[in-house]
């Protein structure tokens, strides 16, 4: 089971326009886009590799102390396809269909992996 397969393939629409407008997408944004923040924050606290964490909606940053190009890698050996946004920082951005099920199994993924090291 491999989480955000094409990478960026779920950011835009045909026209290059977000696509808010679809039913229901504001809503599952607002209800979802706290966990994770509060999941990425958690394991900031339980490891000393997550330097910061910010986001707005399902929009996150994470500032790590890894190379970030290794992170990427070893991520997407575990089926989470993630995106650099800057010298130390990792971009998470899931689907807008996504739900608390696929949010927490991305968390679980990147904490497996940087729990794991080897970066």
């Amino acid at each position: 089971n491999h989480l955000w397969r094409k990478p960026a393939s779920h950011a835009r629409c045909p026209h290059g326009r977000q696509p808010d407008h679809a039913a229901g997408i504001p809503a599952k944004r607002q209800r979802y886009g706290r966990t994770p923040i509060e999941g990425l924050n958690r394991l900031k606290s339980e490891t000393n590799s997550i330097e910061d964490v910010r986001g707005i909606g399902l929009m996150v940053g994470v500032d790590t102390a890894y190379d970030i190009g290794k992170l990427l890698n070893k991520l997407l050996d575990e089926g989470l396809i993630a995106t650099q946004a800057g010298a130390k920082t990792l971009r998470l951005t899931p689907p807008l269909i996504a739900t608390k099920d696929f949010i927490d199994e991305a968390l679980d993924t990147l904490g497996h992996v940087i729990r794991k090291g080897d970066l």
